[in-house]
């Protein structure tokens, strides 16, 4: 099989998790809008189309592959591996459906009113955590914590505007929310993840709040009309990210979109994964002839990475850190260059196929906990929106680090969760008990 052949495979293997996704929704089987289908949404964009383009275009950047056909292959043949691990893990859903319904939960459902004003609240909630937080570790926590609450207060905003679209006055408050919430959320911000987490939370408060009960043509209709701007909006971003541009100010970003944004290089970065399956490639040439396994490490690092490096100098570094100094990329600062391999890539510098199997049954089985929570909850927003409050974590998880997303996530989560769910089990001890519109 030559590369083209190769390129196209990856493009074919993508079209069909894309309509397994469309065809499991209309049969009811399972939602569109799941952290199951956004991860594969990544990893279609960061693994398979980006090997395309690169075996199509014989184009690796600053990766010598050297036997571009075996790599392609062992990554082909990797990738598929991974594919249907990952979806047998999640289907099976070993232990974590049970804990999924082990956690505090809440069924309140108030008004539209309260959920708005509740968004205003969390929008200055957010403000305050990023702007007065500013303190060593505690301002890195207080960041995750001020992106999710930013993004919770598009998800209301989301879970009332989908209802009313049209309405002048909830458009006039939307936009004001998000606009305020997608400032504070670029604030300094190099990577394009607090971005999609406030797109993403709005149309993931629209879609459980009504949408998902829609046909299938009108549901489809309404995503695509409603992502055109916020996919414009990550493409012109994308066209202007530099690695000697992250410390950038939200007024800084926008001068630099103004002034040389291009939608058109932007979502070609986007649909290339920036080099991310070039990156594994080269990693599958030379682990482990040129480097040793690091058995894991994503697995170990997932907890190590909370441990500061002032505590521990001689912490070890994630695969993505090496890989600049390994391959001998020229003209960049390998002490803060971050190049990951994606997800196979590092199971392939980590381990081969045993460390594969292993992270697609770990990732299988962490998504379908968070799904099951959307699942138990259908009803009320409290639960929902706080599982939805990163999902540019999930959607960058086939990328990486995956170490670090899982944790921000992690961390997210719990932060948004705690009070997300207080406040519901208040609302719901007065009565504000909803039902979903009907059952799935």
């Amino acid at each position: 099989m030559n590369t083209t052949a190769l390129g196209l495979y990856f493009w074919a293997l993508s079209g069909l998790l894309i309509l397994m996704m469309v065809w499991e929704h209309h049969r009811k089987a399972h939602d569109l809008l799941s952290l199951r289908n956004l991860f594969l949404v990544g990893f279609i964009v960061f693994q398979l189309s980006s090997a395309a383009v690169s075996l199509y275009l014989d184009d690796f950047g600053n990766y010598r592959v050297r036997y571009p056909r075996q790599a392609g292959l062992q990554f082909a043949v990797m990738c598929t591996v991974f594919v249907l691990v990952f979806l047998w893990a999640y289907r099976q859903g070993w232990i974590v459906r049970w804990l999924a319904g082990k956690l505090p939960q809440t069924t309140a459902a108030p008004t539209g009113f309260f959920l708005l004003t509740m968004g205003m609240i969390l929008t200055l909630v957010g403000i305050v955590l990023r702007m007065a937080l500013q303190v060593s570790l505690l301002a890195i926590l207080a960041n995750y914590a001020a992106i999710g609450f930013a993004a919770i207060a598009c998800g209301l905003v989301g879970w009332v505007w989908g209802r009313r679209l049209l309405n002048p006055a909830m458009i006039l408050v939307g936009l004001l929310i998000v606009v305020v919430n997608l400032a504070n959320a670029v604030w300094g911000e190099f990577g394009r993840r607090p971005l999609i987490a406030v797109f993403g939370a709005l149309i993931w408060g629209m879609y459980y709040s009504y949408w998902r009960y829609l046909p299938l043509s009108r549901l489809l209709y309404r995503l695509a009309v409603v992502s055109i701007g916020p996919l414009i909006v990550v493409a012109l971003f994308t066209s202007v990210r530099t690695s000697s541009e992250r410390e950038r100010t939200a007024q800084e970003h926008l001068q630099a979109v103004v002034h040389s944004g291009q939608v058109g290089e932007g979502m070609w970065q986007l649909l290339s994964g920036q080099g991310t399956a070039a990156a594994a490639m080269w990693v599958i040439e030379n682990y482990p002839e040129r480097f040793e396994y690091r058995h894991l490490m994503t697995l170990w690092y997932t907890v190590a990475i909370d441990i500061p490096r002032a505590w521990w100098p001689d912490k070890p570094l994630p695969l993505s850190k090496l890989i600049p100094q390994q391959a001998k990329i020229r003209n960049v600062d390998w002490r803060s260059l971050t190049l990951p391999p994606g997800i196979v890539g590092n199971a392939a510098g980590e381990g081969g196929w045993y460390a594969l199997v292993t992270y697609a049954i770990f990732l299988g089985l962490f998504v379908r906990f968070f799904d099951q929570l959307v699942q138990n909850t259908l009803s009320s927003p409290f639960v929902v929106l706080a599982v939805g409050s990163a999902l540019g974590q999930i959607l960058g998880l086939a990328r990486g680090d995956p170490s670090l997303f899982v944790n921000i996530f992690l961390f997210t989560f719990a932060s948004a969760g705690i009070c997300m769910v207080t406040v519901g089990k208040l609302l719901q001890g007065m009565g504000w008990v909803g039902q979903a519109v009907q059952s799935r």
